[in-house]
């Protein structure tokens, strides 16, 4: 498991995959918000609370991957699209990103 000291100042690419399984990839940094950590992310705008068991998916990118990802030093892969019927909201992360449109 990564450590909080390990994780603050240090850049994070969101691995977001959709329901149809397109992915994107957005970057940003670990910074301290008071008693969390959150990532941030100025070009779109975002901050993203960070919770423990967030924190215990990180993975560490090294290698031939980094280049793609942004040259990121941590990586956390999330899905992302509509909630099933009767499903909760709660244990789900906010992200306030938006998917890009197709072109």
């Amino acid at each position: 498991m990564i450590l909080e000291k390990e994780i603050i100042g240090k850049t994070l690419s969101l691995i977001l995959v959709s329901e149809e399984d397109e992915t994107i990839v957005v970057t940003g940094t670990i910074q301290r918000n008071g008693k969390g950590l959150v990532f941030q992310n100025t070009n779109e705008g975002v901050v993203i609370s960070m919770s423990d068991d967030v924190l215990q998916r990180i993975k560490v990118v090294t290698g031939e991957i980094r280049p793609i990802l942004n040259d990121a030093d941590f990586a956390l892969t999330l899905s992302v699209g509509n909630l099933p019927d009767g499903i909760s909201i709660e244990g789900m992360i906010p992200t306030g990103l938006k998917w890009p449109k197709d072109e």
